[in-house]
């Protein structure tokens, strides 16, 4: 059966070139942040708050949305013209969000290091027992308001919208966020057709599809996707 949400070759070739760079930045940002040498820190102490940010934070859904965000322009021509529109405002819209879930915890881990040059050994371990907590806490916040932030892609086209999970989004899905990724939410089908018998991009389309695209677009996905489904919810007979 053909994919109706299968991109061009020209998209996914284009998406690769300009979501490598993004690959290598975070590489050598990490790699940089772990081994740069801060005054009164320990090096342990960042190790732990890279593997807190990691595991508790939503970074890792961040960046999900970044590289389908890089996917969505080549999709179509239509895609493309849209993202002058989404200019305008995603980058509120989501940077609000960002804040939420990562850059006011992480600031929060800082306050409570202290913004001294002298750091305290008492205040550094406080603020290692808290950095999870306070990433969990984050992470369900970011979680709980990110349906509100997903209103304002409602509009889209989608076919764009899923077509830019496919590439590197699909690939960065299924080995490095869903692993670990307990609060995604999915549509009710999933739980029904059985999630092991969905593939991670199965997976991915549905969770963006219910998350990123109104209810019309959405049951169109279903309906292009999962046929039998949508007959036996809708009664829907061609």
């Amino acid at each position: 059966m053909d994919d109706y949400f299968q991109s061009h070759t020209l998209s996914i070739v284009l998406t690769w070139l300009f979501s490598i760079p993004l690959i290598i930045a975070l590489i050598g940002a990490t790699i940089n942040f772990i081994f740069e040498k801060i005054e009164g820190i320990s090096r342990f102490y960042i190790l732990w708050l890279v593997i807190c940010i990691l595991l508790f934070s939503p970074v890792r859904y961040i960046l999900l949305q970044i590289f389908i965000a890089i996917s969505y322009p080549f999709q179509s021509f239509r895609a493309f013209i849209t993202i002058f529109i989404l200019a305008v405002y995603i980058p509120i819209v989501f940077g609000i969000l960002y804040a939420i879930g990562f850059a006011l915890p992480m600031l929060g881990t800082y306050a409570i290091v202290g913004f001294k040059d002298t750091v305290s050994k008492v205040r550094l371990w406080l603020s290692a027992l808290a950095a999870p907590i306070i990433f969990i806490i984050a992470s369900y916040l970011f979680y709980l308001v990110l349906p509100y932030a997903a209103y304002s892609t409602h509009w889209l086209y989608t076919k764009d919208v899923i077509r830019a999970t496919n590439g590197p989004p699909e690939y960065f899905y299924r080995y490095v966020v869903e692993p670990m990724a307990l609060k995604i939410r999915f549509p009710m089908y999933v739980k029904e057709i059985g999630f092991d018998n969905l593939s991670p991009k199965e997976r991915l389309r549905s969770h963006v599809a219910m998350v990123y695209l109104g209810e019309k677009q959405f049951t169109f996905f279903v309906y292009k996707s999962y046929p039998e489904e949508y007959k036996r919810k809708t009664g829907y007979v061609e």
